[in-house]
């Protein structure tokens, strides 16, 4: 949903750049740049957290890679159980990590220059528009997400988690 949407915010600046046959333009380059991460560097960093975290404790990832929707991992926990604490802190490792790139590019945005107006500046407000919302998103509770697994690990263990 959130590459389909910058996708429609870019396509006049991406028509635009076609119809001149301007493609070293910085606002068409700083645009691909960010339909470039969206695409394949915030979901992979993102998975990434979720996997590294888990190794931690201990929990194997049994399978990774991308599909339409996004990317994914699939987890696999010891026969010896994993507490709550370490599924909640697996499962919210992705958000972070989108919260801590999104919040360093934001500072990248503020040091630049010309603000916004220069491509660096445009690329960094992009890309961290792109990761504090997956981020915010991820972090919903509802199916297929990590705020809905979280909400879940919360109702099975049935007691209160001091995080």
């Amino acid at each position: 949903m959130l590459f389909l949407s910058g996708l429609l915010v870019g396509a006049p600046f991406v028509a635009g750049a076609l119809i001149d046959r301007r493609f070293s333009d910085p606002v068409f380059v700083a645009m691909a740049f960010a339909l470039v991460w969206a695409g394949a560097i915030a979901p992979l960093h993102h998975e990434l957290a979720h996997s590294s975290v888990a190794r931690h404790f201990g929990i194997e990832t049994r399978a990774s890679g991308y599909h339409l929707g996004g990317a994914y991992v699939v987890l696999h926990p010891p026969s010896t159980g994993v507490t709550p604490r370490a599924w909640i802190w697996t499962l919210s490792a992705g958000p972070i990590s989108n919260a801590i790139v999104g919040g360093a590019l934001l500072a990248g945005w503020s040091l630049t220059s010309g603000g916004w107006f220069t491509a660096a500046g445009l690329f960094c407000m992009l890309v961290a528009a792109i990761e504090l919302s997956t981020s915010f998103s991820n972090l919903v509770p509802g199916p297929k997400s990590d705020g809905g697994a979280i909400v879940d690990t919360l109702r099975i263990s049935r007691s209160a988690l001091v995080i």
